[in-house]
């Protein structure tokens, strides 16, 4: 049996408020796969999640968030997106 990588859908996170342009940084808050996931596109707003090591039968779950910082000077504005979930698995 071997293992494979998957790539979720793809997911933005739209920001409100301050100054654009924006900076984004994705990142794993939880996940129960036997390699941390990881972000497709980590600094742009729209972006899919990547899990490798996925073997037959074997599913997992992360959850992720986007860091967002306004351009504003000075002090930047930053805020957390709300949390993302993503689902892979492999039933072959």
């Amino acid at each position: 049996m071997g293992t494979g990588t998957a790539i979720t859908d793809s997911t933005t996170c739209t920001p409100s408020g301050g100054t654009p342009p924006y900076s984004y940084a994705w990142e794993v808050v939880t996940y129960d796969g036997p390699v941390t996931p990881t972000a497709v596109s980590p600094t742009s707003a729209t972006t899919g999640f990547r899990q490798t090591s996925i073997g037959i039968s074997a599913y997992y779950v992360a959850t992720f968030r986007c860091l967002v910082t306004d351009s504003s000077p000075g002090t930047p504005f930053t805020a957390y997106s709300n949390l993302v979930s993503a689902f892979w698995s492999d039933v072959t």
